[in-house]
């Protein structure tokens, strides 16, 4: 690649529309309140004027005028801004009236963006010849770009437009098909709590060895099976390993048989069998160990602006890795920022995130609460619902622990250990079959949203 770049050209901006800007909110503080979510005092390549901006924004909030020069030149100066008279005359009387202040602050975020752009791509070539790893490097590059994207954020709407919003996507096809929920794969539990909604997150949590992952890989595989698209961040087990899991499962395979090479020919031929079924499935394996939750926020991020996402799932929260220069965090500081990331990937990208946590010692045989969950009160507070899978004499169960917007309760459940499923103990088990009838429930009257 032979590409340069020239950075002796002029610097992007645009002066007379930063002073217009300034003059506007000088003559007629209320346009403050139509372009604060447009334009911000950094986004002046003028400094001067950049501070003279957020002293009358600071006036604005407080209630106070920001077109008498005999008030606002001694405010403005004990805000910090360098100003006289002579000044505020300049600024005042810099446009004749405030009615194209709109197209004057577009002009400001438009010029700062590219001046932004500019620092990021310098940035990314100094470092590119350090010693990070390029992954490290593509996920900050990736996070800088989407704060430049969202940094004057949303506007306003009011409730009337939210509710057409809503009746759009329900009478839409294409809308159900980029905001679909997530389905649990088993009935009783569709029916406890519903699905789970784009934007929102659930916890499923368990102590080791319980059977997290298996119910995660259900949900998950329930998705992909109905041909939405799921991105699955393993971070403990191979790729393999769940391929393994589900073979197992679709073709009645003890496990055991498959880690220890018992499988005899009838029962090889249904593992590969089963292997070609998958080739087709929207399912996604990122296995790389210790992942932060900017990269796994970033690769999420492009899996759906490149081919479309339905539903992330994390395995599991515990082994998230921390972010470069964040290694002396307390570990529950440490949680709660990666708690945060998933609930704003979730927002951010628009689809469910389904995150798999381990519950502490004090949940070893007793029911769970929600003070079980490890490390931080931060995963209870950010999570939309939260699940535990408890193990009793009674077999296993699901308890809905929290439920933002529903219901709570528990069903009862069977774990077959021998192949990695959860099935409903009055659900018939499926049999060594090429027809998938463990998921045959799973038709268009099942799901309202197709």
């Amino acid at each position: 690649m032979n590409a340069k770049l020239n950075l002796d050209r002029p610097v992007p901006c645009d002066p007379q529309s930063e002073l217009a800007v300034v003059s506007s909110a000088m003559i007629q503080a209320s346009v403050l309140d139509t372009i604060g979510d447009v334009v911000r005092s950094t986004d002046f390549l003028d400094s001067h004027l950049g501070k003279v901006f957020a002293g009358l924004q600071s006036l604005h909030e407080a209630g106070k005028r920001t077109d008498d020069p005999i008030t606002t030149i001694p405010a403005l100066i004990a805000l910090g801004c360098v100003i006289d008279q002579s000044e505020f005359g300049r600024i005042y009387t810099a446009v004749p009236h405030v009615s194209q202040v709109d197209y004057y602050a577009e002009r400001v975020r438009h010029f700062a963006d590219k001046r932004r752009l500019i620092e990021l791509g310098s940035k990314i070539i100094n470092e590119g010849y350090g010693r990070d790893e390029p992954a490290a490097l593509i996920a900050a590059a990736e996070e800088s770009l989407a704060a430049i994207n969202g940094k004057a954020g949303r506007k306003g709407v009011t409730i009337g437009e939210s509710a057409k919003a809503v009746v759009k996507a329900l009478r839409s096809p294409q809308e159900r098909i980029e905001g679909r929920p997530l389905f649990w794969s088993l009935p009783k539990v569709d029916e406890l709590v519903g699905p789970l909604m784009p934007g929102e997150v659930a916890i499923i949590a368990a102590r080791p060895g319980c059977g997290k992952t298996a119910f995660g890989v259900q949900v998950a595989l329930h998705a992909a099976l109905q041909q939405r698209r799921v991105v699955f961040f393993s971070l403990e087990m191979t790729s393999e390993e769940l391929a393994s899991r589900v073979m197992c499962s679709w073709a009645n395979v003890d496990s055991k048989l498959v880690r220890r090479r018992h499988l005899d020919a009838n029962q090889l031929d249904e593992m590969e069998y089963q292997a070609e079924q998958m080739e087709s499935l929207p399912f996604v394996i990122y296995d790389s160990p210790s992942e932060p939750i900017s990269r796994i926020r970033g690769i999420a991020r492009y899996e759906k602006k490149s081919r479309g996402l339905d539903a992330v799932f994390v395995d599991y929260l515990g082994l998230v890795g921390v972010e470069k220069g964040d290694g002396r965090l307390e570990r529950h500081e440490a949680v709660r920022r990666v708690s945060a990331g998933l609930k704003a990937m979730a927002k951010e990208i628009g689809v469910p995130v389904i995150c798999l946590c381990q519950l502490n010692r004090e949940a070893d045989g007793a029911e769970p609460k929600l003070s079980n969950l490890r490390e931080s009160g931060a995963i209870e507070q950010d999570a939309d619902m939260v699940f535990f899978i408890h193990h009793s004499s009674d077999g296993a169960g699901l308890i809905a622990a929290k439920h933002r917007h529903g219901a709570v309760g528990k069903v009862r459940l069977k774990f077959e250990p021998e192949r990695t499923r959860f099935v409903e103990p009055d659900f018939p088990t499926p049999t060594a079959s090429r027809v998938r009838d463990f998921d045959q429930y799973n038709s268009q009257e099942h799901d309202p949203w197709k």
